[in-house]
């Protein structure tokens, strides 16, 4: 906290519930040139810690990635350690960037659109979530 300096973990959930619109049970992400609303009450917690692949329901064919990677002020691609069938989302220092505006995704890499500027001289954390093919 930036108010209490008190440490804290926070799951996928927690993050999308902060993310999406709790009062309407939404959230919106991005499918190309539109945007598709999911429920979030739809959404279950299938972490399994320490940025470890979790199996995703049989149903979707794919399994979820949470990885995290050193981001250096101004570093303008980064590249993932798997290339993202669709939902890719991306955080620096816990802030979403928007795919199209902050970055474009090409296979692997994430090409930032501009330098994005962090805390200087120190190392920052941008964090992907994406799903593979299972």
């Amino acid at each position: 906290s930036q108010h209490s300096g008190q440490v804290r973990d926070f799951t996928l959930l927690d993050i999308l519930n902060a993310l999406g619109d709790t009062t309407n049970d939404e959230i919106r992400f991005p499918d190309g040139n539109k945007e598709d609303v999911f429920n979030l009450s739809s959404f279950q917690d299938l972490s399994s810690g320490g940025g470890e692949i979790s199996q995703m329901p049989a149903a979707t064919g794919t399994k979820l990635v949470n990885e995290a990677l050193p981001f250096i002020n101004g570093q303008q691609t980064i590249v993932l350690g798997f290339e993202p069938v669709s939902l890719c989302m991306v955080f620096l220092n816990g802030l979403k960037l928007r795919q199209g505006i902050d970055y474009n995704k090409d296979g692997r890499s994430i090409n930032f659109l501009t330098a994005l500027r962090t805390t200087a001289n120190q190392t920052d954390l941008l964090e992907a979530l994406y799903d593979i093919p299972a």
